[in-house]
């Protein structure tokens, strides 16, 4: 499982430091806004699995699974909310469409 959980690590880093890159500008013209869009969704989602596992781990040990369980579902719901901007919204400028300020307002 260490293997998982160390592959897993290096995909997360490795999207942080691309999408970190674009938005300071440094990332040169190869690279797609549309992928750096879709890699900041792809966070999201994989903060939720994380989170999500993390709770399915601690209800094994006797932990406070239930925090673990709460941050999954607010990650896994603003995640969505940024799925539905993007698709909603093609002008990435313009506010957040109304579906996905609701979205926003229950991960909160």
């Amino acid at each position: 499982m260490r293997i998982a959980a160390r592959a897993f690590l290096a995909v997360a880093l490795g999207g942080i430091v691309l999408h970190g890159l674009r938005a300071a500008g440094l990332g040169g013209g190869g690279i797609d806004p549309a992928v750096v869009d879709w890699l900041y969704c792809g966070l999201f989602a994989a903060a939720a699995s994380s989170c999500a596992y993390r709770a399915i781990r601690e209800r094994r040990a006797g932990g406070n699974a239930l925090a673990w369980a709460i941050a999954a579902v607010g990650v896994a719901v603003w995640c969505a909310a940024e799925i539905s901007y993007r698709l909603l919204e093609p002008d990435p400028t313009a506010p957040y469409p109304l579906a996905t300020q609701g979205m926003l307002l229950v991960a909160f």
